[in-house]
């Protein structure tokens, strides 16, 4: 529950740096790979996952069991990606 003072980014042909506060950042810095970065302002609306707490509390009142913005399967892709990752950085220690 620490905020960390740190900034974090990914980088590819372009590129997106994201300021401090890691589930609700403040401000997202959109670097593309010709121009000028775009410096993105958020609302923030309190402490990081409202927006899919809204989504699962509006899915689950309309008597679904999951929604069409983040499917089971992507789900789980993007949990065994991470799992990819952290093994490779644990056997690179």
């Amino acid at each position: 529950m620490a905020d960390s003072p740190v900034r974090w980014g990914i980088l590819g042909t372009g590129g997106i740096e994201v300021d401090r506060g890691f589930r609700a950042p403040g401000t997202v810095t959109l670097i593309p790979r010709k121009g000028d970065p775009v410096r993105v302002e958020s609302v923030r609306v309190g402490r990081g996952l409202r927006d899919e707490a809204v989504e699962v509390a509006g899915r689950l009142a309309g008597g679904e069991a999951e929604s069409p913005l983040m499917p089971p399967d992507e789900t789980i892709l993007i949990m065994e990606t991470l799992g990819t990752v952290l093994a490779q950085v644990r056997g690179n220690r």
